[in-house]
């Protein structure tokens, strides 16, 4: 039987975990995520409105936004966003929610 299950069954990264990622997926993933906003921009209008679900520590959406794109992301684990957050300074929107419960009511999304 597993003993590690998660009381809440998300999928959320928390705590010194979502910490760890961050300063240990850093170096790999910034260049892999640049390559993805690469790839994004060719099929994306200039400008457009992007919504990213559960950004992690958000290497994405900052790329996404250094491009231009209006990003808007979305994680289920408050720690993650905190560090989003500070990592994107002022490049994107970031909000702590279940993606279940989203409403955005007039959004571009």
């Amino acid at each position: 039987m597993m003993r590690n299950v998660r009381k809440n069954k998300d999928l959320g990264i928390y705590g010194l975990a979502a910490q760890w990622y961050d300063r240990n997926s850093r170096k790999s993933r910034l260049a892999e995520m640049k390559g993805y906003a690469d790839e994004v921009a060719k099929h994306v209008t200039e400008g457009a409105h992007i919504l990213e679900v559960a950004p992690g520590p958000g290497y994405l959406s900052i790329e996404l936004a250094k491009r231009g794109f209006h990003v808007t992301a979305v994680d289920i684990s408050p720690d993650f966003v905190e560090i989003a957050q500070r990592n994107a300074k002022c490049f994107c929107k970031l909000y702590g929610r279940k993606c279940i419960s989203l409403a955005f009511g007039k959004s571009p999304f």
